[in-house]
């Protein structure tokens, strides 16, 4: 794993127990994600019994930046996995974001 501060991978999901599958799909591939990029990993609950799940990428003060969002169908790991890899490698060319850019060969490792 990589030692210098990258941002992290926020999931925001609901509280409610019925959606803990889902939750361990999309935080299992964000978990992957993180420890091989170096990024924190944060898990936000919210009383809302929407059963979407996002997750965001955020660095320091900056604004969150939606990858993901896992609506009503049914969540395959590696399809999560691949869509926040490729979301994070689209980020990773943005001036604002150097901390991705310094990780993208990484990102392009984990393909």
């Amino acid at each position: 794993m990589l030692s210098n501060y990258n941002g992290k991978l926020l999931i925001y999901t609901s509280s409610v127990r019925s959606y803990r599958t889902r939750l361990r799909i999309v935080g299992s591939a964000a978990r992957k994600i993180a420890e091989s990029l170096g990024l924190d990993l944060e898990i936000i609950r919210f009383r809302s019994r929407s059963s979407t799940i996002h997750v965001y990428y955020k660095n320091g003060n900056d604004d969150e930046i939606p990858l993901y969002s896992a609506k009503d169908e049914v969540l395959n790991e590696e399809t999560v996995y691949k869509a926040l890899r490729n979301m994070i490698f689209v980020l990773s060319f943005h001036p604002r974001y150097p901390g991705l850019k310094k990780i993208r060969r990484e990102v392009m490792k984990l393909s």
